[in-house]
């Protein structure tokens, strides 16, 4: 079967000052392709803000917005000017990419959640598909609750089916329909004549495929040294770095998997430690990464459960890399449970810029609570020695844990000012309780007491505006606090860690990766200079707002005019 795969425009500002290709479609290529369909790639974001939306200032894009114009619109309610409108910026959306006939299209709605500019595009490119060639429409992005698909299906005729997990084996199941085969669609929300239909079902088993970009426009996702640096507003201190770049091609990093199971068996993780790895084959994952050498990939973005989730393994894997001699810069998770200073130093050998660790909390008892399977001196070795390597050291951490008190929190806050010399930046996120999670399951266990009626998700809602805690599960603590007290908490701890980092570090500490400017800086100077590369990174990234800090009441003016 042929199927186009379609990401469409977002109005964002994106989180890296360049944006990657979509891993969502590579994934999905790579696994219709090896079951013998034509998969077609579109990339409606790239073509549409490049070609369209700056070259068309006469155009107001702002109506993608307005949900009653869209609705009206894809419904066929004529509404004479606004009508007009929608229709031309629906052409112009269209002839950015002009996609061929399928017999089926997928959408991806990341970022649907942010802003409603990205769900409404997906609508116009639906209806314009349905006019022209009548083929079904499929939503899917493992982000998104099916509650909130539930309503985008009832409300949004031009979609026919939605998917809210991993999407290949659901993928299969709907191919197998539309091709006549009959038998049940497994968890995928469809349109009938009665309503929007629920099909569910275990997933089965799908081992961990590649990311196919053949026919992706990575041309489009280039970066030069010149567009880089002036982003970044380079002072003229810098410039004697661009003798050190010159004769190299254009930077060119996309994102790329091989694993997204995890053996880990951390009590607050919605993540399954029982299910089997779906770890691809070293040999596949170096023939991947050859490949996309070949077409000019200079880093991978991995998103990995984490890159060492067996040992053996990872060692493996490193190995492999060192002897093709790619020269590829990497980014990925990495865990404290299955790491050493030997497996370090092949991390870094295979080229390795940047590890993301779950760390939590630096506490020794939260620590053994949560089961993290690492001591705080393991991590603290482990981090000393990725920074003498030169790898730059991301922190991941948790504020208000169930049970946490004033001293586990003094003890993080402690961690963050003892280490601020080897690591380069953290996360801080609020508690989150999420229902697969051993936290959930196992509530009377870790002395926890769930609450009815917790909130559902919807895709009205939007995370930016999202106050934390609104997504978690509610519980309260035995012989602690109760929900209420418990959500102050976990806000008075997340502020409280942003506070310890900002009172150490200076401000992109708390930024975003900026994975382009990193890999940029890496690439001219090496590890050997990583002081260097810190000073730099610090410097050009003081205009960006920490991201991930917007809805924590305080912290933002906490840190305004830092």
């Amino acid at each position: 079967m042929k199927v186009g795969l379609i990401y469409p425009p977002a109005d964002r500002r994106h989180e890296e000052c360049f944006p990657m290709p979509s891993i969502s479609i590579a994934v999905l290529a790579d696994h219709l392709r090896n079951r013998g369909h034509e998969a077609r790639i579109y990339d409606f974001d790239i073509p549409f803000q490049r070609r369209v939306r700056w070259a068309r200032r006469d155009v107001d894009f702002g109506v993608l917005t307005d949900r009653r114009r869209v609705l009206d619109f894809i419904q066929g309610r004529p509404a004479g000017r606004k009508d007009a409108a929608l229709r031309r910026v629906s052409e112009l959306i269209l002839g950015a990419v002009r996609p061929e006939r399928c017999a089926l299209y997928g959408i991806t709605l990341v970022d649907m959640m942010r802003n409603r500019f990205v769900l409404h595009s997906a609508a116009l490119i639906a209806h314009a598909l349905k006019v022209r060639f009548g083929a079904p429409v499929v939503l899917g992005y493992q982000g998104i609750p099916q509650e909130s698909y539930r309503e985008i299906l009832e409300q949004y005729p031009v979609f026919d089916y939605a998917v809210w997990c991993l999407g290949e084996a659901p993928l299969d199941r709907l191919i197998e329909r539309l091709s006549g085969k009959g038998g049940p669609l497994l968890q995928t929300l469809a349109r009938e004549s009665g309503g929007v239909a629920a099909s569910l079902g275990e997933l089965p088993f799908v081992p961990c495929g590649g990311s196919d970009y053949e026919g992706y426009p990575l041309d489009l996702y280039r970066v030069s040294r010149d567009r880089l640096e002036g982003a970044y507003g380079f002072p003229a201190a810098l410039v004697k770095l661009r003798g050190l770049e010159s004769g190299r091609p254009d930077q060119l990093v996309v994102m790329h998997r091989f694993e997204t199971t995890c053996k880990g068996t951390c009590a607050f993780c919605a993540n399954d430690a029982a299910s089997p790895s779906n770890r691809a084959d070293g040999a596949r994952i170096a023939a991947d990464l050859a490949k996309l050498s070949e077409r000019g990939v200079t880093g991978i973005y991995f998103t990995n459960a984490n890159f060492n989730d067996d040992y053996r393994h990872a060692e493996e894997l490193c190995d492999l890399m060192i002897r093709q001699g790619l020269g590829l810069q990497w980014s990925d998770c990495a865990n404290f449970r299955a790491l050493d200073e030997r497996l370090l130093d092949k991390m870094r050998r295979a080229g390795a810029v940047r590890l993301a660790f779950g760390m939590e909390t630096a506490s020794p008892r939260l620590l053994r609570f949560i089961r993290k399977a690492a001591t705080r001196s393991k991590i603290e070795r482990c981090l000393r020695h990725s920074h003498e390597l030169g790898i730059w050291n991301h922190v991941e951490l948790i504020g208000g844990l169930p049970t946490e008190t004033d001293e586990d929190l003094a003890r993080t806050c402690g961690f963050i000012r003892e280490l601020s010399d080897v690591v380069d930046q953290y996360t801080v996120s609020p508690f989150t309780l999420y229902r697969q999670s051993p936290f959930f399951k196992e509530a009377g266990l870790f002395g926890l007491r769930l609450r009815p009626g917790n909130a559902v998700e919807t895709w009205g809602c939007s995370f930016a505006d999202r106050r934390a805690c609104e997504g978690s599960e509610r519980f309260d603590e035995t012989g602690g606090p109760a929900w209420p007290e418990k959500m102050a908490q976990i806000r008075r701890s997340s502020r409280t860690l942003a506070k310890a980092i900002q009172d150490t570090a200076p401000f992109g500490a708390m930024n975003r990766d900026h994975t382009h400017l990193l890999m940029h800086l890496y690439r001219v100077l090496g590890h050997s200079r990583k002081g260097l590369i810190r000073r730099i990174f610090r410097t050009v990234t003081r205009k960006f707002k920490p991201y991930h800090m917007d809805h924590f009441p305080g912290v933002v003016d906490l840190l305004a005019g830092v």
